[in-house]
């Protein structure tokens, strides 16, 4: 639903605009960071492994990006079992930015 919402807010020309410079590798970081108290108290592990320190610059919608970070975070936590490890993994190949979860 809120997925649904979100697109609904958001104004169709601009969906189709995707010329924001977004670092992924940050965005990645600050959306753990909103999870590690959660994840916690589920006794999950969340972790970033980025290939790079450096920024991992995509060409996209953040608010969009963000919704999707979150929702992989969410559905790892709800299906990762106690003990368990989450990784977010962020690489570079040729001019594109791989995440893996």
């Amino acid at each position: 639903i809120e997925g649904l919402l979100l697109l609904a807010r958001t104004d169709a020309g601009q969906m189709l605009e995707l010329s924001e410079r977004v670092d992924l590798r940050s965005l990645a970081d600050e959306t753990l960071a909103l999870y590690a108290h959660h994840a916690e108290e589920l006794e999950i592990t969340l972790q970033l492994d980025a290939q790079s320190e450096e920024s991992m610059l995509v060409l996209g919608k953040e608010i969009l990006l963000r919704r999707v970070l979150e929702n992989l975070i969410e559905n790892a936590l709800r299906y990762t079992p106690p003990g368990g490890t989450i990784t977010i993994a962020l690489s570079i190949r040729s001019a594109d930015v791989i995440l893996r979860v």
